[in-house]
């Protein structure tokens, strides 16, 4: 008797604390969840020497942010971008960039990250668009 006693003991012990996990599971999803964006329409243009990156956006807090690398080189530090008004929920971005002959002579393709970044500082959603310069020197 003492050991069903015990056995019903522990599994009421177990499934309390299996509870208090799934709740702090729920609280850090829903923490990480109040930013998100989506990126659609994308269109990158290379022509006298500026890179132009047009697209729509949907952005819980209407900001995205973009940064430039090429390589593991930050040409770009994080730049906050606001978002104009909004058609059907979606909003159109623009990003310019001088292409410098750094950035020609490399190795690596430049790469824009467009992405946002929840309330408390974390990246999400990050979209990497390269900046294709071999139909740059096409056109020039």
């Amino acid at each position: 008797m003492k050991k069903i006693l015990i056995l019903l003991l522990a599994a009421v012990v177990l499934t309390a604390c299996s509870d208090e996990e799934e709740t702090s599971i729920e609280q850090a999803t829903e923490e990480t969840e109040q930013a998100s964006v989506k990126f659609r329409n994308v269109d990158v243009q290379v022509a006298d020497g500026i890179a132009t990156i047009k697209g729509e956006a949907q952005a819980t807090d209407d900001t995205v942010y973009y940064k430039l690398e090429q390589g593991k080189t930050l040409l770009k530090k994080e730049t906050k971008l606001k978002l104009g008004d909004k058609v059907n929920g979606w909003a159109d971005f623009t990003v310019e960039v001088k292409v410098t002959t750094e950035m020609q002579g490399g190795k690596q393709v430049p790469v824009l990250t467009l992405y946002d970044r929840t309330p408390q500082g974390d990246i999400v959603n990050e979209n990497y668009i390269p900046i294709n310069l071999d139909e740059s020197q096409k056109q020039g």
